[in-house]
């Protein structure tokens, strides 16, 4: 009895955990970690059950001590491990690639006396075939998800290379095989989410597979359906076929859901039930109560919020807001501005009960959980709506009743202020064009900025206020860090694609070759200098597929950043298109902007700036690690053009931003 790991393949840099060491001093298991020329001997073996493995898989301690005992007390022939997120049993059905247990005395029946690893490929295959009924252990072994997905595929191209080699006339391992790798390639995960290399790996395997089938063993097997689809492969048109199998995937959806309306609708005609008849006048009623129990709420809120307004006479009520999740731009911080300098001024802020920063803004008081009871109340209670977006679109009430339907009336009466997110340096419209979104009044950081929402947004000069923005009166008091900032912006194309179809873009390649570029690497390690890397707010999903190992750099999620804060510490910015850059012209830092897809940018230009007025403007990737490599070797120092253009460019560069805004919005 007992069970021995072996470990077969050329990989011998196997990092063996220490609990399956104590369980190998204690008689528990056996490990063979070194097979001499790549081959076993089952008579050198002493336990019952072998366990073979090529790589490196990181064992669950405590779901696979518990199964020891099962496995040796069954008299199962073979036990398949299953992950919990590979390509495996829970995500496709059969799994034809992951690690088995294989009972020794059934591969002594066989005949079979020495394993390596080509050989096993074909003991996998007999089992695949022959054996009636596989025991899966689930969760016993773990991988990191991508790699677990990685294996899987090599794997299988491995396996169907070998069926392809040895087994071309064995129809009844090719119908399974087939049968399988369709299961996979027919699946979301395949479509959507794998990336294009791995998916073409899988079908340049599948081409030499779908070329010894003929078109009559696929009808025989019943997967007619997926005819077009094998030819589109056997002909290398892999990218088309991927298409294909999307297309055939929303078809049949729809086709199995129409048909299923319309079996419900045929086994229950409910229009002829007397149930639908009898409780016709309940129906009637209960729209009669839906539509009362709105009006009801709409005149609760209206009533308490009379009280409020009836305490608050003589006061203005001001509320403030960013994105409801945060509270870290221009809305906070002109915010704590307020509660510091006019402590019984009625200003609150709005943010989400499960924010990072709802700590940070509770002490300044005056806080209103979003979409609360309070934050209605409120709505109607205050005079002016602050944002430093718009009010609308991040800080009305979320409910299953529509505020802005509800309370449109009085909304238009309140006056609405944009604090803005960033310095307006492309045209944004339609985004906040005057004719859409109503502005009362439009916070500006200098004449020019000024001129470009007059221009592409339709505001009057009387509209815009030239202040500075609340949150440059942070930017003060800084100690640079040898730090580089990479924070490319987002693309109007590109957030919603799926990860298959995103890391085919060029914003995405150029990125993820940037960071992992050997000069850029060489640079940052010899003169020791961190990088951060944020990706945009709306690309957040992507930003996985970017990371990877280094000491120096590190990938920054928005929900556990303080984003201000790095761009304050950091000594360079390299951006696309984002407006971060105005932040380190106001700073006096250094910007390089790297801008390899000029005509993909969402934002237009405009005439009264162009980008190189901010920084130098790279369309290589080569020029770009040069130009970083002057400036880390120089200690990151401003050019003498930039420095002036920032004198010019900005009408305000003191501490007083928001005292500025806080007198044109008590005047407004």
């Amino acid at each position: 009895m007992g069970l021995s790991i072996i470990y077969l393949g050329t990989n011998q840099d196997y990092e063996t955990p220490d609990f399956l060491r104590s369980m190998e001093r204690k008689g528990q298991l056996e490990i063979v970690e070194k097979v001499e020329n790549g081959s076993i001997f089952l008579n050198d073996i002493n336990t019952s059950d072998l366990l073979f493995l090529d790589r490196n898989y990181q064992f669950n301690e405590s779901r696979f001590t518990k199964f020891i005992d099962r496995v040796l007390s069954k008299d199962n022939e073979v036990y398949q491990t299953v992950f919990s997120t590979s390509l495996g049993v829970k995500t496709f059905g059969i799994d034809i690639i992951s690690p088995r247990i294989i009972n020794k005395a059934a591969l002594i029946n066989k005949g079979i006396n020495k394993i390596n690893k080509p050989l096993l490929w074909d003991i996998y295959v007999d089992f695949y075939i022959n054996t009636p009924s596989i025991y899966y252990l689930e969760n016993v072994l773990e991988t990191d998800r991508h790699y677990t997905v990685d294996l899987a595929i090599t794997d299988l191209c491995e396996f169907i290379d070998v069926a392809v080699l040895k087994e071309s006339k064995n129809k009844k391992l090719l119908q399974v095989l087939v049968q399988d790798v369709l299961k996979i390639i027919d699946n979301k995960y395949f479509t959507e989410e794998l990336i294009e290399t791995k998916q073409f790996l899988l079908l340049k395997s599948v081409n030499s597979l779908f070329n010894i089938l003929e078109i009559e063993d696929i009808k025989k097997w019943g997967l007619e359906g997926y005819i077009d689809f094998i030819e589109l492969v056997k002909d290398g048109f892999y990218e088309e076929s991927i298409y294909y199998i999307r297309i055939l995937r929303g078809k049949r959806h729809w086709y199995n859901y129409f048909g299923f309306l319309q079996k419900e609708i045929k086994s229950y005609p409910i229009e002829e039930s007397l149930s639908w008849k009898i409780t016709k006048p309940l129906r009637s009623l209960s729209k009669i109560f839906s539509d009362l129990k709105i009006k009801v709420f709409k005149l609760l809120i209206l009533m308490i919020s009379f009280v409020y307004k009836v305490k608050y006479i003589g006061n203005e009520v001001w509320l403030i807001s960013e994105r409801a999740d945060q509270a870290e731009d221009n809305g906070y911080h002109f915010f704590k501005y307020c509660r510091e300098t006019y402590p019984n001024k009625k200003v609150f802020y709005l943010i989400n009960k499960d924010s990072k920063d709802l700590e940070k803004v509770t002490e300044s008081g005056n806080v209103i959980i979003h979409s609360s009871l309070r934050h209605w109340i409120y709505m109607l209670v205050a005079d002016k709506y602050i944002s430093a977006w718009v009010f609308k679109e991040t800080s009305f009430p979320i409910g299953k009743i529509n505020f802005d339907n509800l309370f449109q009336k009085q909304v238009k009466k309140k006056k609405q202020v944009t604090l803005q997110h960033g310095v307006i340096i492309h045209n944004i419209a339609p985004y906040l064009a005057k004719e859409e979104y109503h502005q009362d009044l439009f916070i500006s950081s200098s004449k020019i900025e000024q001129e470009i929402i007059r221009d592409t947004l339709g505001y009057d000069d009387t509209e815009i206020k030239i202040t500075g923005l609340s949150r440059y009166d942070n930017l003060y008091d800084i100690e640079n860090k040898k730090q580089i900032l990479i924070m490319p912006t987002w693309r109007r194309a590109l957030f919603q694609l799926n990860k298959s179809e995103f890391i085919k873009s060029d914003y995405y390649n150029n990125y993820y070759r940037l960071i992992r570029n050997k000069e850029f690497l060489d640079v940052i390690e010899k003169n020791n200098i961190q990088v951060k890397f944020y990706i945009h707010n709306q690309m957040q999903q992507f930003l996985e597929d970017f990371q990877f190992e280094h000491p120096n750099i590190e990938f920054l999620s928005k929900n556990e950043t303080v984003l201000s804060e790095i761009i304050k510490e950091s000594s360079l910015l390299i951006t696309d298109y984002s407006s971060v850059m105005v932040d380190f012209l106001y700073m006096n830092k250094p910007v390089l902007l790297y801008q390899f897809d000029p005509y993909n940018n969402h934002h237009g230009p405009v005439k009264e700036l162009s980008y190189s007025d901010f920084g130098e403007i790279h369309t290589t990737k080569s020029e770009l690690i040069r130009s970083l490599i002057s400036y880390c070797e120089k200690g990151f120092p401003i050019e003498k053009k930039y420095e002036d253009f920032s004198s010019e460019f900005f009408a305000y560069k003191d501490k007083n931003n928001s005292a500025r805004i806080y007198q044109a919005i008590d005047n407004l």
